[in-house]
């Protein structure tokens, strides 16, 4: 995840992976710009897993990556 998207123009971004594998991007107010290059990244990266835009506040406090998925579950399909 980090490496698809080090190269990208984006402050600041928070991903979450709901438990049925969907999506959740957030993008600072100021990143927004570059969405569709962000959105098309993650593809790349989860298939057609849906993947829902929210705008962040900028300057909020934010941890990068969350999930829902059960750790003792394996994903419904591994990405390499």
């Amino acid at each position: 995840m980090t490496h698809a998207l080090r190269p990208l123009p984006i402050a600041q971004f928070r991903l979450h992976q709901n438990e049925d594998g969907s999506l959740v991007l957030g993008l600072a107010e100021r990143s927004m710009q570059s969405a569709a290059t962000v959105l098309a990244a993650l593809e790349r990266l989860f298939g057609d897993a849906p993947i829902t835009l929210e705008p962040l506040r900028d300057g909020a406090k934010v941890i990068q990556y969350t999930s829902d998925l059960d750790r003792d579950q394996e994903p419904a399909e591994q990405v390499s």
